[in-house]
């Protein structure tokens, strides 16, 4: 309140010493003329209000402490997620394969730490998947993609609208992982687009803290790059995967992996258990963050966690809604339909000439129209 005290009078003062300082600034009073059009006069309005605005908003930014804009930036830029791991903490989020940004704003407001937007396997463009990120946003939810394939456009495009973690699937060696590299960061890192003005980088508003490559710098910073190891050639080669510079996380896609095991759908196969121990422990070794797809519950996480694992996703929405709601059926069949008799309520006609005689209305003659 001080604050918008302060403002005003300043305000106040500002606007009298700009009154003083076009009366002394002008040399001598012009000689009578007709009134100016109304349209001139508008314009001169709007030029001294702008003037003023100005003027104001200068005042204002002389009397608020500049500390809390800078760090405001620099919190919005930082990246949850990787300080949670960085801390050694646990993180669990779902992959959201519905195209509905108010799933991930409910995902946000339950407690996830992260979503992971599902471009591989559903049909969600990058215009619905930006709705998705500002649903996130507005949660307080951090905003993951997986791209459809692993292609410079479609990481660079993600990242545009604001992803803060990038999840690329399949991925199977080292360049294919450099190649991820290349594509997810600036220079020097790698030849990510140069656009400091898009949503992904608070549309450039950035410049204030040190331009374009301050943008460039933090981007580089908060930006997690994940790859998916889904193959057996990646079981093979986690190492050398694991072991690429500027990867934050590598994921394992435990129902591809399965299936390139030829062991589709069997995750209590010792083949697949033991392939996905030998890939979380190589991750933990390289000093990498690993996640995984936890198929089962929250006992099945803990086993992961113990071989290394810190990114949780446990299933997808709308598995999820599926279990909710089947649940809600089979409680309803049980509890109210199987012990309620089938209700058949009585058909009645009420016969005009009765109704008559029994009410001794005379005026009820609207029975002979039903």
């Amino acid at each position: 309140m001080n604050y918008i005290k302060k403002f005003l009078k300043l305000m106040r003062m500002g606007e009298w010493l700009w009154e003083g300082e076009k009366k002394a600034d002008a040399p001598s009073p012009p000689p009578p003329t007709p009134p100016p059009s109304r349209g001139r006069n508008k314009r001169h309005d709007c030029e001294d209000s702008l003037k003023l605005i100005r003027m104001g908003a200068n005042c204002l930014l002389a009397i608020l402490p500049p500390c809390p804009l800078v760090i405001l930036r620099r919190e919005v830029m930082a990246n949850k997620i990787k300080a949670a791991l960085e801390a050694g903490e646990v993180v669990v989020g779902p992959f959201i394969i519905s195209s509905a940004p108010i799933l991930v704003e409910l995902a946000g407001y339950v407690g996830f730490d992260f979503v992971i937007i599902d471009m591989e396997h559903t049909s969600t463009d990058f215009i619905i998947a930006e709705q998705m990120v500002l649903a996130a946003k507005a949660s307080n939810v951090v905003p993951g993609i997986r791209v459809p394939e692993n292609r410079p456009t479609h990481i660079l495009r993600a990242l545009e609208i604001g992803a803060e973690i990038i999840d690329v699937p399949l991925v199977s060696t080292r360049d294919e992982a450099a190649s991820v590299v290349r594509s997810g960061k600036y220079f020097p890192l790698g030849e990510r687009g140069c656009a400091p003005i898009t949503r992904g980088n608070l549309y450039g508003s950035y410049g204030a803290l040190g331009g374009v490559a301050e943008t460039l710098r933090r981007a580089n910073e908060n930006t997690m790059l994940m790859v998916q190891i889904e193959t057996r050639e990646g079981v093979e080669n986690v190492d050398e995967i694991a072991s690429t510079d500027y990867i934050d996380i590598v994921f394992v896609g435990p129902a591809d992996l399965s299936q390139s095991l030829g062991i589709p759908g069997q995750y209590d196969n010792p083949i697949f258990d033991q392939a996905v121990k030998k890939v979380l422990r190589t991750i933990r070794d390289k000093g990498k963050f690993a996640g995984i797809f936890v198929i089962g519950g929250a006992e099945v996480g803990r086993k992961w966690v113990d071989e290394g694992a810190q990114l949780l996703t446990p299933f997808a929405d709308s598995y999820q809604i599926y279990l909710c709601w089947k649940d809600v059926v089979e409680s309803y069949e049980s509890t109210i339909k199987a012990k309620t008799s089938p209700v058949k309520p009585e058909v009645w006609r009420l016969q005009p000439q009765e109704a008559k005689e029994k009410r001794g209305n005379p005026n009820d003659d609207w029975f002979d129209v039903i």
